[in-house]
């Protein structure tokens, strides 16, 4: 690394050399995780309040897949044939 500067938004400018002699430059921002979870779990919310039926769906399939799993797992067969048997994909 040849240089690294501080710029006024917060952003850090960083010059590099490689071996061959060539020289670029990258910016490296910092991002506020926090805010983007918390605006991920609002619109989860939102489609979850405008689909209720498929949210239910999904809900029972995972249901039943669990319970495929634990079958599997009880009987020692394998967990595609109790997929195929069960109906469950």
């Amino acid at each position: 690394m040849k240089d690294t500067r501080l710029q006024a938004d917060g952003t850090i400018r960083r010059r590099r050399v490689c071996e061959s002699g060539h020289k670029f430059s990258t910016w490296e921002t910092m991002t506020n995780v926090m805010a983007l979870i918390e605006s991920r779990r609002k619109s989860v919310r939102a489609w979850k309040a405008r689909n209720p039926e498929k949210v239910k769906a999904l809900n029972h399939r995972r249901k039943r897949r669990q319970e495929a799993r634990n079958e599997s797992v009880a009987t020692g067969r394998p967990i595609e044939e109790i997929y195929q048997l069960w109906g469950v994909a």
